[in-house]
């Protein structure tokens, strides 16, 4: 049963100059505009019952920060917090924006600002795509599969962000520079709001499966309602599932089909198939789950092709892409601004800068003591 309680969506344009000078989309699309649809009908399938109950639960991970929160759980809180996510996004829908930007950025992010807090923005040219393709394409069907997955993938971000709150400005102002720069911007914060902004980021259990280092809200919801991370090949023209670090799959037409009627695929990488070296295991599959297909992806991309990561940024070899992705919710910001020149994370260069101040405080109190 679809829920119809969700019924407008609101879809904005703007450009990456006007984010990065802190200005909130206000140019409003019609509600007739084919993603607006599209979003319409997803995020109404989402707040429903059945069909997306595996990325609900995802969410309900990411926004209680634990992963392994349904394992712990009655059946009857399961059911609860079912309910509470999806009246969440039905009274507190995001505000959603297409916005005009490199394709090598990403297919979408979500900024943890105070001003940009409420919005998820999406790249321009893969709506463009989205409404130039023709009608039951397999590049239509590939470019929805996208679009939705990018929703939920961003959906993981806005939810930590609401249960967080935005970084600060002073701090999101320190990591704006080189590494260097920005190294000595935090040295000059207090070690109170470097802790706070600290446990902003998603915990290390949030992450795709093959990922060992740090959170990423949106991989890990992907990975565990649908098996993989989707992304779209500009060249070759289709829509692929990472299901491991090294190891993706093409999308066929029969997967794409179900994923437009709505239903949550877990995606089972099928026997028998060679696949590229990985010291990762693929995410085992949930029982239960809709249309436990087994060959409705079975062609597997060459070995010799780099497979791509997260947010599909063409030509990036999938080991960078992944140190990129471990920035978590402050990668998009950073990457936008055209930040972090070299792969390094925030997260741990805030670390060692806190670990720093802490051991010199401590040095300070045991000289007064002596």
């Amino acid at each position: 049963m679809i829920n119809t309680h969700l019924s407008n969506v609101l879809l904005y344009t703007c450009t990456l100059q006007e984010l990065n000078a802190g200005i909130v989309p206000t140019t409003l699309l019609p509600h007739s505009h084919p993603f607006c649809h599209l979003l319409l009908s997803h995020l109404q399938t989402l707040t429903s019952m059945g069909k997306y109950d595996s990325v609900i639960d995802a969410l309900i991970a990411v926004s209680i920060g634990d992963a392994k929160w349904r394992s712990k759980s009655s059946p009857k809180r399961i059911v609860t917090c079912r309910g509470a996510i999806r009246k969440l996004l039905i009274e507190r829908t995001p505000k959603f924006a297409m916005v005009e930007q490199n394709i090598s950025n990403g297919y979408g992010f979500h900024r943890c600002t105070k001003v940009h807090e409420n919005f998820i923005f999406v790249t321009k040219e893969y709506i463009d795509m989205l409404c130039g393709a023709k009608n039951d394409s397999y590049k239509q069907l590939a470019i929805e599969a996208l679009l939705k997955a990018t929703v939920n993938h961003e959906l993981a971000h806005w939810l930590f962000t609401q249960r967080v709150g935005p970084f600060h400005p002073d701090y999101l102002d320190a990591l704006s520079h080189s590494p260097t720069q920005s190294r000595e911007a935090l040295m000059k914060l207090s070690p109170q709001l470097l802790s706070e902004n600290m446990a902003k980021y998603t915990p290390k259990d949030l992450r795709a499966v093959w990922e060992d280092d740090e959170g990423e809200a949106g991989n890990y919801v992907e990975v565990h309602s649908q098996g993989g991370i989707i992304s779209f090949d500009h060249d070759m023209g289709i829509g692929n599932i990472q299901t491991d670090a090294k190891v993706q799959y093409i999308l066929t037409r029969p997967y794409l089909l179900k994923f437009r009627e709505g239903y949550s695929i877990r995606f089972v990488p099928p026997k028998g198939v060679p696949q590229c070296p990985t010291q990762a295991s693929p995410q085992r599959p949930k029982a239960g789950t809709f249309f436990p297909h087994v060959d409705t992806c079975y062609h597997p991309t060459p070995q010799s092709f780099q497979p791509v990561v997260g947010l599909g940024i063409a030509g990036i070899n999938p080991s960078s892409m992944c140190a990129w992705r471990r920035n978590g919710e402050l990668i998009s910001f950073c990457q936008s601004l055209g930040c972090y020149p070299h792969i390094i994370s925030a997260r741990k260069m805030t670390d060692e800068i806190l670990s720093h101040k802490k051991e010199e405080s401590k040095f300070v109190v045991e000289k007064m003591d002596q």
